[in-house]
């Protein structure tokens, strides 16, 4: 399995504007080719107006395969000229995730609950694979015993290595900024 984690930086007056195009006129596109897309969110602590994006895949060849279809498609061009002037950047991480979590090679869920999701990012001066024994043999306990659903856990796959990725949930009963 593979984790396509895309964030797109938006100016701050046109996010209204992406919030509704995207569903509309983008995702449709990327549905029709293959694509999956089982989490879209927007931040609301950190670095503000931003939409991130977590495309499943079972493997690299399938992502190519479905991005070649889906930009040939003349109404994703049609989608893409409703941005410019949308974006200030965008980031791209390729994740793996690690075999002990409950994704380990499987689908992500396909039912997103209500709560607020956490993505953190570490750069390690450990390997990941030192990282995530430690964390199996620490921390994923601790967590899903304080009420706090672990997603996921990613390695990097692309970018600056040595860094590792959670991805979790907090629900309405727990405090997120603890």
């Amino acid at each position: 399995m593979l984790v396509d984690a895309r964030t797109y930086q938006l100016y701050p007056s046109r996010m209204a504007g992406y919030l509704a195009d995207y569903p509309r006129l983008g995702l449709p596109v990327q549905r029709r080719h293959g694509g999956w897309l089982p989490g879209c969110f927007t931040t609301i602590s950190g670095v503000l107006n931003q939409a991130v994006h977590y495309w499943h895949y079972d493997e690299a060849g399938e992502r190519e395969t479905v991005r070649k279809a889906f930009t040939g498609d003349p109404d994703w061009a049609k989608y893409a000229a409703t941005n410019p002037g949308r974006f200030v950047r965008q980031d791209t991480q390729l994740l793996v995730p690690v075999p002990f979590l409950p994704l380990g090679n499987e689908p992500l869920p396909v039912h997103i609950a209500p709560g607020i999701y956490e993505e953190r990012s570490y750069h390690l001066r450990a390997t990941a694979a030192e990282y995530v024994d430690v964390f199996r043999n620490t921390s994923l306990a601790m967590l899903r015993n304080s009420g706090v659903d672990v997603l996921g856990l990613f390695t990097a796959d692309t970018g600056a290595l040595s860094r590792i990725v959670h991805v979790w949930r907090w629900n309405a009963s727990t405090n997120a900024c603890g």
